[in-house]
Protein backbone atom coordinates (compact mmCIF):
# COMPACT_ATOMS: atom_id res chain seq x y z
CA UNK A 1 0.00 0.00 0.00
CA UNK A 2 3.00 2.32 -0.38
CA UNK A 3 3.69 2.32 3.36
CA UNK A 4 7.43 1.58 3.26
CA UNK A 5 10.20 1.70 0.69
CA UNK A 6 11.73 -1.49 -0.63
CA UNK A 7 14.45 -1.39 2.05
CA UNK A 8 12.10 -0.97 5.02
CA UNK A 9 13.98 2.06 6.32
CA UNK A 10 10.91 4.19 6.87
CA UNK A 11 7.29 3.64 7.65
CA UNK A 12 4.42 6.00 6.90
CA UNK A 13 2.33 5.96 10.08
CA UNK A 14 -0.11 8.48 8.64
CA UNK A 15 -0.87 6.25 5.64
CA UNK A 16 -1.01 3.21 7.93
CA UNK A 17 -3.65 4.90 10.08
CA UNK A 18 -5.62 5.85 6.96
CA UNK A 19 -5.42 2.23 5.85
CA UNK A 20 -6.70 1.11 9.26
CA UNK A 21 -9.57 3.58 8.98
CA UNK A 22 -10.61 3.08 5.34
CA UNK A 23 -9.02 -0.18 4.19
CA UNK A 24 -7.54 -0.70 0.75
CA UNK A 25 -9.53 2.21 -0.68
CA UNK A 26 -7.91 4.68 1.70
CA UNK A 27 -6.40 6.98 -0.98
CA UNK A 28 -9.81 7.75 -2.52
CA UNK A 29 -11.42 8.11 0.92
CA UNK A 30 -8.60 10.44 2.02
CA UNK A 31 -9.00 12.61 -1.09
CA UNK A 32 -12.78 12.93 -0.63
CA UNK A 33 -12.38 13.70 3.09
CA UNK A 34 -9.59 16.20 2.40
CA UNK A 35 -11.64 18.13 -0.16
CA UNK A 36 -14.62 18.13 2.20
CA UNK A 37 -12.46 19.48 5.03
CA UNK A 38 -10.81 22.13 2.85
CA UNK A 39 -14.22 23.45 1.78
CA UNK A 40 -15.55 23.34 5.37
CA UNK A 41 -12.52 25.27 6.60
CA UNK A 42 -13.01 27.99 3.97
CA UNK A 43 -10.20 27.07 1.60
CA UNK A 44 -10.99 27.99 -1.99
CA UNK A 45 -8.04 26.41 -3.83
CA UNK A 46 -5.99 23.23 -3.82
CA UNK A 47 -2.48 24.63 -3.56
CA UNK A 48 0.64 23.83 -5.48
CA UNK A 49 2.50 20.60 -4.66
CA UNK A 50 -0.76 18.95 -3.59
CA UNK A 51 -1.84 15.52 -4.79
CA UNK A 52 -2.75 16.08 -8.49
CA UNK A 53 -5.76 13.78 -8.00
CA UNK A 54 -7.33 16.44 -5.73
CA UNK A 55 -7.51 18.90 -8.62
CA UNK A 56 -8.70 16.22 -11.01
CA UNK A 57 -11.77 15.67 -8.81
CA UNK A 58 -13.07 19.13 -9.84
CA UNK A 59 -14.40 20.19 -6.46
CA UNK A 60 -11.97 23.06 -5.83
CA UNK A 61 -9.84 25.09 -8.25
CA UNK A 62 -6.19 24.00 -8.31
CA UNK A 63 -2.73 24.93 -9.54
CA UNK A 64 -0.12 22.84 -11.33
CA UNK A 65 3.62 22.62 -10.74
CA UNK A 66 6.03 23.27 -13.57
CA UNK A 67 9.48 21.73 -13.32
CA UNK A 68 11.76 24.07 -15.28
CA UNK A 69 15.02 22.31 -16.09
CA UNK A 70 17.62 22.87 -18.74
CA UNK A 71 20.96 24.35 -19.67
CA UNK A 72 20.53 28.00 -18.67
CA UNK A 73 22.50 30.44 -16.57
CA UNK A 74 21.94 30.83 -12.86
CA UNK A 75 22.79 33.51 -10.33
CA UNK A 76 23.65 33.33 -6.67
CA UNK A 77 21.25 34.75 -4.12
CA UNK A 78 24.03 34.86 -1.55
CA UNK A 79 22.74 31.78 0.26
CA UNK A 80 22.17 28.98 -2.19
CA UNK A 81 20.76 26.28 0.06
CA UNK A 82 18.32 25.06 -2.60
CA UNK A 83 20.79 25.78 -5.37
CA UNK A 84 21.40 28.83 -7.47
CA UNK A 85 18.45 30.76 -8.84
CA UNK A 86 17.76 30.49 -12.59
CA UNK A 87 18.69 33.67 -14.43
CA UNK A 88 15.25 34.83 -15.64
CA UNK A 89 16.88 37.07 -18.24
CA UNK A 90 18.77 34.25 -19.93
CA UNK A 91 16.89 33.48 -23.19
CA UNK A 92 17.57 29.77 -22.62
CA UNK A 93 15.61 29.99 -19.36
CA UNK A 94 12.62 31.47 -21.20
CA UNK A 95 12.79 28.62 -23.72
CA UNK A 96 13.02 26.01 -20.94
CA UNK A 97 10.08 27.61 -19.12
CA UNK A 98 7.96 27.53 -22.29
CA UNK A 99 8.79 23.84 -22.85
CA UNK A 100 7.98 23.01 -19.23
CA UNK A 101 4.68 24.91 -19.40
CA UNK A 102 3.72 23.06 -22.58
CA UNK A 103 4.44 19.71 -20.90
CA UNK A 104 2.46 20.69 -17.78
CA UNK A 105 -0.49 21.96 -19.84
CA UNK A 106 -0.68 19.00 -22.19
CA UNK A 107 -3.47 17.17 -20.32
CA UNK A 108 -5.17 20.08 -18.53
CA UNK A 109 -5.00 22.94 -21.03
CA UNK A 110 -8.79 23.37 -21.26
CA UNK A 111 -9.66 22.51 -17.65
CA UNK A 112 -11.72 25.41 -16.22
CA UNK A 113 -10.76 24.34 -12.67
CA UNK A 114 -7.07 25.03 -13.33
CA UNK A 115 -6.06 28.47 -12.04
CA UNK A 116 -2.50 28.50 -13.27
CA UNK A 117 1.00 27.19 -12.88
CA UNK A 118 3.80 27.60 -10.38
CA UNK A 119 7.44 26.75 -10.98
CA UNK A 120 8.89 24.11 -8.69
CA UNK A 121 12.11 26.06 -8.47
CA UNK A 122 12.90 26.86 -4.85
CA UNK A 123 15.16 29.86 -4.61
CA UNK A 124 15.82 31.81 -1.47
CA UNK A 125 13.65 34.77 -0.65
CA UNK A 126 14.69 37.89 1.28
CA UNK A 127 14.10 36.39 4.73
CA UNK A 128 15.93 33.12 4.15
CA UNK A 129 19.41 32.13 5.06
CA UNK A 130 22.10 33.15 7.49
CA UNK A 131 22.13 36.62 8.98
CA UNK A 132 23.17 39.05 6.29
CA UNK A 133 22.50 36.59 3.50
CA UNK A 134 19.24 35.82 1.80
CA UNK A 135 18.84 39.04 -0.14
CA UNK A 136 17.30 38.84 -3.57
CA UNK A 137 19.98 38.04 -6.10
CA UNK A 138 22.16 41.05 -5.52
CA UNK A 139 25.31 39.10 -4.93
CA UNK A 140 28.03 39.91 -7.43
CA UNK A 141 27.73 38.00 -10.65
CA UNK A 142 29.71 38.12 -13.85
CA UNK A 143 29.08 41.09 -16.13
CA UNK A 144 28.30 38.61 -18.89
CA UNK A 145 25.27 37.21 -17.02
CA UNK A 146 21.92 38.23 -18.48
CA UNK A 147 20.63 39.19 -15.01
CA UNK A 148 23.56 41.57 -14.46
CA UNK A 149 23.08 43.13 -17.90
CA UNK A 150 19.33 43.61 -17.31
CA UNK A 151 19.99 45.19 -13.90
CA UNK A 152 22.60 47.51 -15.42
CA UNK A 153 20.20 48.64 -18.16
CA UNK A 154 17.53 49.39 -15.57
CA UNK A 155 19.91 51.41 -13.40
CA UNK A 156 21.22 53.32 -16.42
CA UNK A 157 17.67 54.07 -17.56
CA UNK A 158 16.69 55.41 -14.15
CA UNK A 159 19.92 57.14 -13.12
CA UNK A 160 22.04 57.56 -16.23
CA UNK A 161 25.36 56.02 -17.13
CA UNK A 162 27.93 56.02 -14.30
CA UNK A 163 30.77 58.48 -14.83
Amino acid sequence: AGLADNHGRWFDFYAANLYRLDGAGWPAAWRARTLQRLAAWGFNTVGNWSDPALGAMHRLPYTRSIDVTGDFASVSAGYDYWGRMPDPFDPRFAQAARRAAARAARDVRDDPWLLGYSPTTNWPGPAWGRRGAGRWPSAPCAATRAARQAASRRVEKGYGTPR
